[in-house]
C-alpha cells in the first residue's frame, strides 16, 4: 500500500513539473517575442525620425534659400 501512495505522489510531482516547465517555455518564448517586437519598433521609429530630420533639412534649406533672395 506504501508503494501506490509513493508512485502517486510522484505522480503529481512529476505533472506539476511538467506544468511549470510548459509555463516557463511559454513565458520565454513571449518574452523573445516581445524583444524582437520592440527591436522592431526601435528601428521603425529610429528610420522615420531620420526620414523627419533630412525632410525637416531639406525643408529648412530651401526656405533659407527662398528667405534670402
Amino acid at each position: 500500500m506504501m508503494s501506490l501512495d509513493y508512485l502517486m505522489f510522484a505522480v503529481i510531482v512529476g505533472g506539476v513539473g511538467l506544468c511549470v516547465a510548459y509555463f516557463r517555455d511559454g513565458y520565454v518564448a513571449w518574452r523573445k517575442h516581445r524583444a524582437a517586437v520592440s527591436r522592431e519598433e526601435a528601428r521603425m521609429r529610429k528610420l522615420h525620425s531620420d526620414r523627419l530630420g533630412r525632410e525637416d533639412t531639406q525643408a529648412n534649406g530651401t526656405m533659407g534659400s527662398d528667405a534670402s533672395r
